[in-house]
């Protein structure tokens, strides 16, 4: 989201099809990117440095509605 904000600029979220979520017994978003250890400041961009990404996750649990 950090990324796509710093290139488009937008100030609102638009969420759609989240009761395809229902099923799920919890999400997980990623919230930090780790290289060597080291956090990067955002999404990187260069593909050599992507593929030795490790992502940092928090996971959520989801409160399910049965489509209700």
């Amino acid at each position: 989201m950090k990324h796509s904000y710093l290139v488009n600029g937008y100030d609102t979220l638009n969420l759609t099809k989240l009761d395809v979520l229902d099923d799920l017994a919890e999400i997980k978003i990623a919230v930090k990117y780790l290289v060597d250890g080291k956090e990067l400041e955002g999404f990187p961009a260069d593909l050599e440095l992507l593929s030795r990404v490790e992502v940092v996750y928090v996971t959520l649990g989801c409160q399910r509605t049965n489509g209700v």
